[in-house]
């Protein structure tokens, strides 16, 4: 289970209402009890859509991360369109209590505000016991550093990654690309010498945006030939899981995989942010 750091860059993300206030506080002091509380007692309101609503069907969006598959889930309507309006266009109230009842799969997980600086992914059962302080959080470095080496030890070497994702742009195999980007891991340049993956996570992290105030983007490469290629000269920079790197990405920003290379592609903030939240399959049926 983690509870995000909420110092972390969040853009323009404020509370909308009394229960992320607290949320938010809750987080701020280490209190993982009065923040899970709040997960047990306030409103949740799940993506959905008025086509589905008009049909009286319920489907829960989904989203992996690092592996294991999370119900999204968000305390506000506001926070809901904010994160993942490009998937959904209405919302379905719900609670603690009715998940539980309803929940579709037992290997699934919770995320609850996801993308916000008082986001928390968590087994479903566990809240109750967070709720008590019956159990202990990790932190956010060794989920990363779990994630790295989970990467690590199941990825493609390399030369067989890219001439993976050059196919998939030869073929127009959409699926395939983003499943091999999505299990990578990046080399991300920097402005200025990190320390590793887990300062991602924290406020003023030197990103290398380029591409100016009209579009600004940042380039990520899929192995270190690919990144020596674009930059002869040594450059500061971080590798990292592309599925943490997402967690913490600039608002605003677009990405450029592999920029000048057969396998690269560029994608605006607008399609990064779907591909943030690519699902196993689009929609899961209850």
């Amino acid at each position: 289970m983690t509870l995000s750091d909420p110092r972390r860059p969040t853009g323009s993300w404020k509370p909308a209402n009394d229960v992320e206030e607290s949320m938010a506080q809750a987080a701020a002091a280490g209190d993982t009890a009065a923040y899970f509380r709040l997960v047990e007692s306030a409103p949740l309101y799940l993506p959905g859509s008025t086509a589905d609503r008009a049909a009286g069907v319920q489907r829960f969006v989904t989203r992996v991360v690092f592996g294991h598959t999370y119900v999204l889930a968000f305390t506000s309507v506001e926070g809901l369109m904010a994160h993942v309006g490009v998937l959904a266009d209405a919302s379905v109230a719900t609670t603690y209590e009715e998940l539980r009842r309803h929940w579709p799969d037992a290997g699934w997980r919770l995320a609850v505000n996801p993308g916000t600086p008082v986001d928390a992914y968590v087994r479903l059962e566990s809240v109750a016991e967070a709720a008590r302080g019956g159990v202990r959080v990790a932190s956010a470095a060794t989920m990363v550093a779990q994630a790295q080496a989970d990467l690590a030890g199941s990825g493609m070497a390399a030369p067989e990654l890219e001439s993976a994702l050059t196919e998939a742009i030869r073929t127009a195999d959409v699926d395939a690309y983003v499943h091999l980007l999505l299990g990578a891991v990046v080399v991300v340049p920097t402005t200025e010498p990190v320390a590793g993956p887990a300062q991602i996570m924290e406020a003023g992290f030197p990103w290398r945006i380029t591409g100016g105030p009209e579009s600004p983007s940042i380039d990520v490469f899929t192995s270190r030939a690919a990144f020596a290629r674009a930059f002869p000269e040594p450059v500061p920079h971080v590798v990292a899981a592309f599925r943490f790197v997402l967690t913490a990405w600039p608002d605003d920003c677009g990405l450029a995989v592999n920029p000048d290379s057969p396998s690269g592609i560029s994608l605006t903030h607008e399609i990064l942010q779907m591909l943030r939240l690519w699902p196993t399959s689009a929609w899961a049926a209850k």
